[in-house]
């Protein structure tokens, strides 16, 4: 019986070469799966830390400083490394609570576009005002006119503040700060820290 020793050879190469590959992919998926984790451990503890002190301040709608809570969405990104990881409840838990801080952020961003035009209508309120207590004095220099055009502006920025002051809440208290205090009520409520998902992605990640 003739041994085809060059044609074993060969096969046994491929067998190595293919067991390699695999084990090579296998590591590769891993590393990738628990590099992956430890970006969203870290982006749901930012998230989290953000909320409470939002949640303590109570000024969402004053506020055109406030950051988004998610920055880069990489939950989207990397979330199908972890179907097999999570169950349906818990991947489910994670997706949502990634949901609801990207809506909280769209209405947080409306809120600081709304917040930035009331400042630039403050400084334009403003310089209006001078120009025309300049224009008032070059017309007519007299303490009557001087006093009629304070009291015209005086009632002016009255009413400026009816609609843009602080202490309003109309215009941002409408859909915006309506469904900001919703969104936020509902991640303060969900403690996602302490979830089983949570820990299982540290677990994954290698992270305490």
């Amino acid at each position: 019986m003739n041994i085809d020793w060059g044609q074993i050879i060969n096969g046994s190469v491929t067998l190595v070469v293919g067991a390699t590959a695999f084990v090579v992919y296998f590591l590769k998926k891993r590393d990738d799966r628990k590099n992956a984790a430890s970006i969203i451990v870290s982006d749901l503890r930012r998230a989290s830390k953000l909320i409470e002190e939002l949640q303590k301040k109570k000024e969402i709608n004053i506020e055109s400083e406030n950051v988004p809570l998610i920055i880069v969405d990489s939950w989207n990104n990397y979330k199908h490394l972890f179907i097999k990881k999570l169950d349906v409840d818990e991947f489910n838990e994670i997706d949502g609570y990634f949901g609801s801080c990207k809506t909280f952020d769209i209405f947080l961003s409306k809120n600081n576009v709304f917040v930035s035009l009331e400042q630039k209508s403050r400084v334009v309120m403003e310089v209006v005002g001078q120009y025309a207590m300049k224009a008032a004095e070059g017309l007519d220099g007299t303490p009557v006119a001087l006093q009629r055009a304070n009291e015209y502006f005086a009632k002016a920025r009255n009413d400026f503040e009816l609609i843009y002051g602080p202490d309003n809440t109309r215009f941002v208290g409408g859909d915006i700060r309506i469904t900001l205090e919703k969104k936020l009520n509902e991640l303060f409520t969900k403690q996602i820290l302490s979830s089983v998902a949570f820990a299982k992605l540290k677990k994954l990640a290698k992270m305490k």
